[in-house]
């Protein structure tokens, strides 16, 4: 079990991520068991002491880390029915590469990528042509971004077979660019193909937030140097890393149906309890506190000034945090009713009017526009 998206990921104070996934867990709580009112009141009254459990967990575990313990990986779900129903889903998929049949066709021997609507549940979710000079510029992005790899595979693991962008997939990365990359793998046999992601990144919006103010020199540096600190080992997945598209900074990794994460969704039956919720909260809890225990930069002892920050009293610590999550959980429910609101009332674009002048080059003008087909590689 490792974090997965580190878009935004940077440098802040400990308690935003504390913060944050407390207030999630209480949200998880008072939205789980969909369907079943009594069973999601009962989860819901537990909100708040299953937050605790995360806060608790956390500061015993910086505790360990200040002390010198090793970082340690979670590689099992007995702690809770929602990561062992996590698990034995990623077991399963790993051994059937489920994201071919979902995500590819098989014509004579030769693998593509579909087209349109690949999910009926998510009709929005759709894969596109790729324009040719975006399409053009790919083979020379995988050669920047072999280099970032730790152990990269030959070169010939990465000839192109296909590429179709992405569209509508994400929230806060909606407007990102999404490609699809079907590669050749190990050997030219169809059965071991690979599909990478290629997405766009951003700037993580915090500025340098630790004294004197340390800020990394570019967004991919930013994205790597917190995906290898943030796992329990720095090749956690081998085919993460990055490179520069159409002038874009991106990131490319493994797209994959043995990839799960949790969901509220599934957080019903014996995913809806208390006791599955607070097992999961205690082990996310002792995670974010191993992401922070990360020397960097490197030789720095964080897991020590934040135990010092915590202090002795960390059932006071955990009543703070679980208080302040179930604060926060009302604000997002009540800011997500006023979002749709606005949605409603001013459309997708929330009333904003594009500038002319912030028109994009000719070659990504041709990526964010509807391509025509074309597929030769």
């Amino acid at each position: 079990l490792e974090p997965n998206d580190f878009d935004g990921a940077d440098r802040v104070p400990y308690l935003w991520d504390l913060r944050r996934l407390t207030a999630g867990l209480v949200l998880a709580a008072r939205l789980s068991n969909e369907g079943d009112a009594d069973a999601r009141a009962v989860t819901s009254r537990a909100a708040r002491d299953i937050a605790r459990e995360a806060a608790v967990a956390y500061a015993r575990a910086v505790t360990r880390y200040a002390a010198g313990a090793t970082r340690a990986r979670i590689t099992a779900g007995d702690a809770s029915a929602i990561l062992s129903d996590l698990f034995r889903r990623a077991a399963r998929d790993a051994g059937r590469r489920d994201e071919l049949d979902e995500l590819t066709t098989l014509t004579n021997g030769a693998r593509t990528l579909k087209r349109g609507e690949v999910d009926p549940d998510d009709p929005e979710n759709v894969l596109r042509d790729l324009p040719a000079e975006p399409r053009a510029s790919i083979r020379a992005a995988l050669e920047a971004y072999r280099a970032t790899l730790i152990a990269p595979p030959p070169a010939e693991f990465f000839t192109v077979l296909d590429a179709a962008r992405v569209m509508g997939s994400g929230v806060a990365s909606f407007p990102r660019v999404r490609v699809l990359l079907l590669v050749q793998g190990p050997t030219s046999a169809p059965g071991d193909d690979v599909i990478l992601e290629l997405k766009e990144l951003a700037d993580s919006g915090s500025p340098g937030w630790l004294p004197p103010g340390v800020f990394f020199d570019d967004v991919a540096t930013r994205v790597m140097t917190c995906a290898r600190a943030a796992w329990s080992r720095p090749d956690a997945d081998p085919l993460w890393g990055t490179t520069t598209w159409l002038g874009l900074p991106v990131q490319i990794r493994t797209e994959t149906a043995a990839a799960k994460t949790v969901r509220v969704a599934r957080m019903t039956g014996d995913q809806g309890t208390p006791q599955a919720l607070t097992g999961l909260a205690r082990e996310l809890g002792a995670l974010v506190a191993r992401v922070h225990a990360s020397p960097v930069p490197e030789g720095a002892n964080v897991a020590q000034a934040i135990r010092d920050a915590i202090g002795a009293d960390v059932s006071a610590f955990a009543d703070e945090q679980a208080d302040a999550a179930t604060v926060y959980a009302d604000l997002v429910l009540a800011d997500w009713e006023r979002f749709r609101q606005a949605l409603r009332e001013r459309g997708p674009l929330l009333g904003f009017t594009p500038d002319a002048q912030d028109a994009p080059t000719p070659a990504l003008r041709a990526l964010y526009e509807t391509p025509a087909p074309v597929r030769d590689f």
